[in-house]
């Protein structure tokens, strides 16, 4: 028979276990839909990139100089590749304060000369995010590609018909996309 000692420390090993197994289910939030994750049996995994499918965001980049002069809650349009020819609107959710020119290796290797000016020859600005609502029947992938205009702030009132010049050139953008499709 077993002493008093022995199963206390085996139902501690088992609350232990049990513990340890809870732990690894991951528990979302949201529903969603979770980013492509590389990993091999027994690994561990963190930062994992959970997309709330509820909500539509799409990422825009705009130059350092109009930066300023976006606020967050103004509209915007955009049209993406995978929908040509129609014309979303959203609203600026967020915008974010660095330029994404700076980034940080996981395997902390030095970067060459080569690398670094690969790296740097897209083109830079900062990240604003536009939050819209998805029309019935439609599917924005996570991913997509096109092109946007914000109704930003105005160095001068005289400049309010910017918006009109944003708003066709998305137009005749959207529409350029629907042809090269035919």
């Amino acid at each position: 028979m077993a002493a008093k000692s022995d199963v206390d420390g085996i139902n501690a090993q088992i609350n232990q276990k049990q513990w340890l197994n809870d732990r690894n289910q991951v528990r979302a939030p949201f529903d969603g839909i979770v980013g492509v994750i590389n990993i091999a049996e027994g690994s561990r995994t963190g930062n994992l990139h959970l997309f709330d499918t509820n909500r539509k965001f799409v990422e825009m980049r705009v130059s350092d100089q109009t930066y300023r002069y976006i606020e967050q809650g103004q509209f915007a349009e955009f049209f993406v590749n995978s929908h040509p020819g129609e014309v979303f609107r959203g609203r600026v959710h967020s915008i974010t304060s660095n330029t994404g020119e700076a980034t940080v290796s996981a395997q902390g290797s030095t970067q060459h000369v080569r690398q670094h000016v690969g790296n740097n020859t897209s083109s830079h600005g900062r990240t604003v995010i536009i939050e819209f609502n998805e029309p019935e029947g439609y599917n924005v992938p996570l991913g997509a590609t096109g092109s946007g205009w914000i109704s930003a702030n105005k160095p001068s009132p005289k400049l309010g018909f910017m918006d009109i010049i944003g708003g066709a050139t998305v137009r005749l953008k959207a529409l350029k996309a629907y042809l090269n499709a035919l």
